[in-house]
Formats: structure tokens, C-alpha cells, sequence
């Protein structure tokens, strides 16, 4: 298309505007991501034709090694944007194992200088689409047990390579070949991305995924390379697994228990199994034969995996002590005695835990850790190397990256491996960092996130977690789940804060545009409208109760501060100034706006919703703020000795007047209407609302879903109606080989 053309097509109630990368629907604007508009332009610009699958995958990326998964998970968030919810009523025709057709009447107007051409494309008949189910089966049982859950097959972002080639109907000689291109295009991308003119590693590696239902939670593979440990979710329980790798066999090694696996680690000699479970809110560090038996119990209050020491008579792990601000990388003997603070970080430097690992170097002589700072410029972190013979400590590379996860050394000690997002909003890759060069390659560049590391000895093959999220926002009158209502989906929209307006509309966060932006709509998931769109990210929204503003936090200066918009995205006003400010909440009245701020131990702050000098309201350790209906008090997480609670302090600060035992997923904790109780999301299954009262009465349910997990929710300002934030996260175990 030619600078001087504007290409619109018209189809139903919809207008493409291909130049503004704009989709309307009846002059209003749709979000979507940008894989998913690029998709629409596709199918839209070959109306009425089917353009088969790899067309497709090489049109949206064309640089990239991705699965064909990818694909259908776009397909079904254009259908949902599109409003395709009954069948027989839609503009997408699937036909099975070949591809798709847009089969909607389609006006082109092609606006030159001069003319204006119109054409009309092919109406054809819709075909329901369908998706195989995978299948799952335990060893140790000798039973088959098939997952029949399309819709967990639809939301899942990453597909199982092997099957795509199976169900290919051309020749075995053809499929091999595509195999072969789509691994050497792989590499081409990653030459390019990396820009060498010589051959880089990983260029010739292959992915296979070692399971398929999405319910994977950690994984570790043995240093010899043959048995992989892997963690499995199931209603509310966890399970741990064991595959021999050449076999392709899974053997159950524990069965389903109300247990938290947050972590495994392998022994150097392969023979004990070390996992991190969670416990009453902190970690417990555990130690057990890898083919099963009895569990010992080594180390309590641990925040991250442990490492081992090349001679496997030290760990390392990583704890953080918020209430002070301070974090610290502990080495311990194997059976976690004699624990000493090999090196401390104080705010505003810090140790990154929270499931991530460091890695002890093949040579012993010191641990690479995930670690952060915030400064002038903002938060940022990086791979830290600490000595083990003194505890002195610096970064490998002074690249930086908005979060640096776990870590594996490579046998000879040449360069990490490691999880790590370059930006806030990019997914998760894998990245190899070169010893003691500092020199940095992306291994992964996909719309998959990675969230694990584990190396074999050889550093041959590595296994790893893809995941991704799909989320819904949902309305339920009066918290009736039964008449709970779909109103919108896309991909984590609302995963980063909704919020209800005076007037009974939704504000909440979108990741459409490639950011975290602020978006408001109606309650019935109409009139959806962006509010920001500067490139920078924006969440945590909340609507004032007197319907003026909306109050957010932004990166949009450099530092995450509290800002102010009016209800129509208009008037930004900046709140604060000091930095790693998040989480806001406003006072009924609209006056004051709390929230919380420190780089290092959190506590609670109030400012004018004018702006002006901030006010401190307590010294303990405190996140994620919420107001009481009638503005007196105010729930917040609360650290107390290293472990994590719900307490009630008085609007005015000062000390907590009750602490409650309750500690909810990613501390989100919301008052009920009556403004009697706190409600969260239950912690063993995810589910669904729990009520906690103040007064210490019993807990209650609020909410009975079946299925898919709670992220956020928010009642009106009527409590008339419950907004929810519902989805997935799928999450599967990943073999990649030859490395280097």
C-alpha cells in the first residue's frame, strides 16, 4: 500500500481502517491485540478464499519460531471481538486441518488522490470450528484419562509441535521438510536478531513440549538428561510426576495433596529431589529421594529455588526480610545448618525471589543471582555475580532488563541461562548470557512466556515452562454465579485492575495495544473506549466515587507514580513524585488517595486527589491498600514476622487495629458492600470470592464457579453487581535441545 492510499473495508457493522490499524464497530472503536488486527487485515484483504494455515503463520510471523496454536488462540480472540457467540452466526469459516476463509460480504474502498473503487468479496456458508483434544496419561495407573476441554485447548498460546506434524496429510517426506524449514527459519530470525555474521549457538536446537493439558506448575531435569520432575494443577490439588525422557513414560511419584510446589531442584549427582513448598505464606524447603519416599524438611522462610554447590555439600537461596527493607543471598550447609548472609541488599537495591533462583558456577567460586535497583531513572535489573569467597558483588552486563527470573550455568562455565523481560510489556524469553564476556542472546522470540530454567550437566538441553493467560471480564448481578455473564475477552485485559465508575460503567487495564492501558465501557461490554495510549504502562485504575477522575499508576515519567486523569482520559495531573508508587485506592468522599510506596519495605501513604505533600500513615510493611465502604479504615497485606497477613488500620494510620489470618492470592483483598468483611480469591483453588469477617466469625463463599481462575474483582458502588476478572493460565513443560 502506497503512502498516498487509505484502505478501508467495510463488512456488517464493522469498519477496518487498515492505515489507522483501527477496527469500529458501528463508528466505535474494538480493541484488539496486534497479532489479532494483523490477522483480521489477512483474512479480510483474501476475503471469500481460504488461505491455509502456514500462509497464515508466515504472514504474522515471519521472523519467528511459533506453534500453530498461536494462531487459533487469535482466531477465537477475533471471533470474541467480532461477536461470533452463537454458532451459525459469524464472519470466520474454519475448515478443519487446512485453514481459514472470512466469510462476510466485504466492501473494499481503496481512497487514491483521484478515484474510489468499491468491491464486493463472496458470502459462503460458516463451518463450526473444531479442535482436536489432547490426551494425558498416568503410567502408574495404566489408564487412559482423555482431556475433552476444547475450550482449555482454545485459550492455550503454544501447540505441540509433533501433533501439528502428524495430522499433516501430506506426505511423511513433506512434513519432514517443513520441519526442517520452519528450524532453519527459526535460526535465520535469531541471526538476524542477534545481527553476526558468524553462526550463533542455538541456532540448530529443537523444541518439544513433554506435556500438553496446560496444568503444568514446575519442572527440573535431571543432570544426566534422562528423567524430567514435573509438577501438575488439578481442581485445587498438585501432583508430582516423573518422565523418563527416552521413553516417553510418567510415572505419578506423588499423588494429588492441598500442597503448593513452588520449585524443584535436582541434586548434582541426580539422586535427591530438593522443592519449595508453600506454607502458611512462606516457603518450606524440602529434600527427598527423586524416585519417591519420605520427605525431610531442611529450611523455613525461603523465597526463592535453591542452587547447589558443584560438590553438592552447600545450597544457596535467596530471602528477603521486608519488614527492614533488606534482602539477602543465604548460603547453608546441604542439610541447611550453619546459614550465613553471603551477601545483603538494602533498599533500594534488592535480591529478586518470589520463585525465581540464583545458580552456583561450575567452578564454585561464585552464584549468579536475579537482583534489581531503582533509581532516578527507574526500576531495572540484572545478572549479579556475588563471590563466594567474600560476598563483593557486581552485575555481568550493564544490559537491563524490566525482570531477570531463574538462572542455570552451562557445565563449562562459558555463560547463564535465564528468564527475563526486557521490557514490562513483553513476554518472558529465554536469554544466554557469555562468561565473563557479558555478551547477551535471546534464545526465544515468541508470544510464549518462559518461566523457568534447568540445565542439564552437559548444557545440551534445558527444560523450561511455556505459559500464557487468556482472562474474561464477567458480570455477576448480585454475585449470582449462575447468572454470571461474559461481556468481554481478550488477553489479560482487566488482569491488572477493574474498577467501577459512579455511573455504572468499568474501568480497566488492556494490554490491546502492546502496553497496559487504561480503557473504560459500558457494563455490558459496549462503548469500550482507550483512555491512555503514550507507549508507557499504565494500571491499577480506580474510579472516583464523585465520578471526576480516575486514579492509576504510570511509568509515563520514567518512575511509578500515582497519576489523575478525569473520567474521559483528558487533564493527566501527577500525584506523586517519589517513585516505586503503586496500588492505589480512593476515599469515598474523593478527597485523599492511598497507596503504597518504598523500594524496599512498602508501607501505606496517603495524598490530596489534588495533589500536594504525601502523608506517611504507618512503619510496618504493607501492599496493596483497600478503603471500607464508608471510608474509616483501610485492609491491607501486612508482614509480620517474615510472614504475610490481612490487616485493619485506621484511616488516619497509626497501628493496625486487627490482624486476620488471611492471605490471598497476590494479596488481593477487597472490602464486602456492608463493609463487615474482607473478601478474596480462594487460595487452593483460585476459583472463586471467600469472605473473611472482621468480628472472626467463620469464612463464607461468595461465589461457586466450576471452573477457570479469579484474578481480580470489584463490586459496584450500588454492591448491586460483581465485576470478575476470570481465566487460565495454561502452562507446559518444554524440552529444548542442542543448545550449543
Amino acid at each position: 500500500m502506497s503512502s498516498s492510499e487509505k484502505h478501508l473495508y467495510e463488512f456488517g457493522e464493522f469498519r477496518l481502517d487498515t492505515a489507522e490499524h483501527l477496527l469500529l464497530r458501528n463508528e466505535k472503536p474494538v480493541p484488539l491485540p496486534p497479532k489479532a488486527f494483523d490477522l483480521l487485515v489477512v483474512l479480510v484483504q483474501n476475503g471469500g478464499h481460504l488461505i491455509d494455515k502456514e500462509r497464515l503463520m508466515h504472514e504474522l510471523w515471519p521472523d519467528a519460531f511459533v506453534e500453530d496454536v498461536n494462531l487459533s488462540v487469535n482466531i477465537s480472540v477475533l471471533r470474541k471481538a467480532l461477536g461470533e457467540r452463537e454458532p451459525g452466526n459469524g464472519f470466520i469459516e474454519t475448515v478443519p486441518k487446512r485453514g481459514y476463509r472470512f466469510i462476510a460480504q466485504v466492501s473494499e474502498l481503496e481512497s487514491g488522490p483521484e478515484d474510489l473503487i468499491v468491491h464486493n468479496r463472496i458470502r459462503a456458508h460458516i463451518v463450526t470450528e473444531e479442535l482436536e483434544p489432547s490426551a494425558n496419561v498416568a503410567i502408574g495407573t495404566g489408564t487412559w484419562e482423555p482431556q475433552r476441554h476444547i475450550e482449555a485447548a482454545r485459550l492455550s498460546i503454544f501447540g505441540r509441535f509433533a501433533d501439528k506434524i502428524s495430522r499433516h496429510k501430506r506426505a511423511v517426506g513433506l512434513a519432514l521438510t517443513l520441519f526442517l524449514i520452519t528450524v532453519a527459519g527459526f535460526g535465520f530470525g535469531l541471526y538476524r536478531l542477534i545481527g553476526r555474521k558468524t553462526v550463533a549457538p542455538f541456532e540448530t536446537m529443537k523444541i518439544s513440549r513433554l506435556t500438553s493439558n496446560g496444568k503444568a506448575v514446575d519442572a527440573a531435569i535431571s543432570p544426566d538428561g534422562r528423567y524430567v520432575a514435573y509438577v501438575m494443577a488439578d481442581s485445587g490439588q498438585q501432583s508430582l510426576w516423573m518422565r523418563q525422557v527416552a521413553a516417553a513414560s510418567n510415572i505419578q511419584i506423588i499423588p494429588p495433596a492441598d500442597i503448593r510446589w513452588l520449585g524443584l531442584t535436582i541434586s548434582t549427582d541426580g539422586e535427591y529431589l530438593y522443592y519449595l513448598a508453600g506454607e502458611q505464606a512462606i516457603g518450606v524447603l524440602y529434600e527427598m529421594p527423586i524416585l519417591g519416599g519420605l520427605p525431610r524438611r531442611l529450611v523455613s522462610d525461603i523465597d526463592s529455588l535453591v542452587t547447589l554447590s558443584p560438590d553438592g555439600k552447600r545450597l544457596a537461596f535467596l530471602r528477603g526480610y521486608p519488614a527492614a527493607g533488606q534482602s539477602a543471598l543465604i548460603v547453608a550447609k546441604a542439610d541447611g545448618a550453619s546459614e550465613l548472609k553471603l551477601s545483603i541488599r538494602n533498599d533500594p537495591d534488592f535480591f529478586s525471589g518470589v520463585e525465581d533462583a540464583p545458580a552456583w558456577s561450575p567452578d564454585g567460586t561464585l552464584i549468579a543471582c536475579p537482583a534489581g535497583t531503582t533509581g532516578a531513572d527507574g526500576a531495572y535489573m540484572g545478572v549479579l555475580e556475588v563471590r563466594v569467597q567474600d560476598g563483593s558483588a557486581k552485575f555481568l552486563t550493564p544490559q537491563r532488563w524490566w525482570r531477570v527470573g531463574r538462572m542455570a550455568w552451562l557445565r563449562d562455565g562459558s555463560g547463564l541461562v535465564f528468564t527475563g523481560q526486557a521490557q514490562e510489556s513483553d513476554p518472558s524469553q529465554l536469554w544466554y548470557l557469555s562468561y565473563p564476556g557479558g555478551e547477551v542472546r535471546r534464545i526465544t522470540n515468541d508470544l510464549n512466556d518462559y518461566r523457568s530454567v534447568s540445565l542439564t550437566a552437559d548444557g545440551s538441553s534445558v527444560v523450561t515452562l511455556q505459559s500464557g493467560l487468556l482472562s474474561s471480564i464477567w458480570i455477576a448481578p448480585n454475585g449470582d454465579t449462575q447468572h454470571a455473564k461474559d461481556i468481554h475477552a481478550n488477553n489479560a485485559d482487566g488482569v491488572e485492575g477493574v474498577s467501577w465508575t459512579a455511573d455504572g460503567r468499568l474501568v480497566y487495564t488492556s494490554r490491546a495495544s502492546g502496553h497496559s492501558d487504561i480503557w473504560i465501557m459500558d457494563q455490558d461490554g459496549g462503548n469500550q473506549k482507550q483512555l491512555t495510549a503514550d507507549g508507557s504502562n499504565n494500571k491499577w485504575p480506580v474510579a472516583s466515587a464523585d465520578g471526576r477522575y480516575i486514579i492509576f499508576m504510570s511509568d509515563r515519567a520514567g518512575l511509578q507514580n500515582i497519576w489523575r486523569m478525569d473520567i474521559d482520559g483528558n487533564n493527566l495531573k501527577k500525584l506523586t513524585v517519589g517513585g516505586s508508587e503503586w496500588q492505589p485506592d480512593c476515599s469515598p468522599d474523593s478527597q485523599w488517595v492511598i497507596y503504597r510506596s518504598g523500594f524496599g519495605k512498602h508501607t501505606l501513604w496517603k495524598v490530596s486527589i489534588d495533589g500536594g505533600e504525601p502523608v506517611q500513615l504507618n512503619d510496618n510493611a504493607s501492599s496493596r491498600p483497600a478503603i471500607s465502604p464508608d471510608g474509616k479504615w483501610i485492609a491491607c497485606a501486612y508482614f509480620e514476622r517474615e510472614r504475610i497477613k490481612t490487616a485493619v488500620y485506621p484511616f488516619a494510620g497509626g497501628e493496625p487495629v486487627r490482624v486476620l489470618d488471611v492471605s490471598s492470592p497476590n494479596f488481593y483483598v477487597r472490602w464486602t458492600p456492608d463493609g463487615l468483611a474482607l473478601a478474596h480469591i480462594d487460595r487452593q483453588t483460585h476459583r472463586n470470592i471467600v469472605s473473611e469477617p472482621i468480628d472472626g466469625g467463620p469464612p463464607k463463599p461468595l461465589t461457586n464457579f466450576q471452573s477457570d481462575h479469579i484474578f481480580r474483582f470489584a463490586w459496584s458502588r450500588d454492591g448491586k453487581q460483581l465485576a470478575l476478572v476470570r481465566g487460565n493460565v495454561t502452562s507446559d513443560v518444554v524440552l529444548i535441545r542442542n543448545f550449543r
